[in-house]
């Protein structure tokens, strides 16, 4: 859904415009990153969309900008949310599978 929520950007944004396919994919799976994270910071704020949207912003600001799209910024910081995103859902796994309390729910 949140793949569908930014497609319009590939519409309006040019550089989006001039993604390949495999572009596409990392768009999505960068995502699905990005959401597990802020799923795992909303619950762990106490449900704190300020927190959220501030995190999002500022993602949006160092990656999403003219300036940071195309740098090497970008790439890091959406390499590290893909690295924390993988890291909570193995955490996220081993305390299922040890009848520990979720990481990724509510604390």
């Amino acid at each position: 859904m949140w793949f569908g929520w930014h497609v319009p950007q590939f519409f309006v944004i040019a550089s989006y415009r001039d993604n390949g396919a495999f572009q596409y994919v990392g768009f999505f799976l960068g995502l699905t990153c990005g959401a597990v994270i802020l799923t795992w910071l909303y619950n762990r704020s106490g449900g704190s969309i300020l927190l959220v949207a501030a995190w999002h912003g500022l993602y949006n600001f160092v990656s999403g900008t003219q300036v940071g799209a195309t740098g090497i910024i970008a790439a890091v910081v959406t390499t590290l949310v893909m690295i924390q995103a993988v890291a909570l859902i193995v955490l996220e796994l081993r305390a299922r599978r040890r009848g520990r309390p979720p990481v990724l729910g509510p604390a």
